[in-house]
């Protein structure tokens, strides 16, 4: 998990768990923030295969399988899930260190019920 500030990129983002995902895995994301095609080719320079829709007339050459893709509803779900935690909707927590720590908590909760 990564813990971002508000305006961050969600691009920039991927890029930093980029070094962290191992090679021969697929990489499911969304089209609106993730479908770049600098972030395409660090992909596939990792081995990862992209599983990301291309924009609406914008041609890519990628093997885009739809019955995988749907499989991103465990993270929507997921992160759908952490907002039953008044302190994680509300956005009780000031330092960025307890609220990691409260996420954290929260996705070992949900994770195990």
């Amino acid at each position: 998990m990564l813990l971002t500030e508000g305006q961050f990129s969600d691009c920039k983002a991927a890029f930093d768990l980029l070094e962290h995902l191992p090679p021969g895995s697929t990489f499911i994301a969304d089209k609106a923030p993730h479908d770049s095609h600098r972030l395409r080719h660090a992909l596939r320079a990792r081995k990862i295969r992209p599983c990301i829709p291309v924009r609406k007339g914008q041609w890519d050459d990628d093997s885009f399988d739809p019955r995988l893709y749907r499989q991103r509803k465990v993270i929507e779900h997921f992160s759908g899930r952490l907002k039953d935690f008044r302190r994680i909707a509300m956005r009780l927590d000031r330092c960025s260190i307890s609220s990691f720590n409260a996420i954290t908590i929260a996705a070992i909760v949900i994770a195990f019920l």
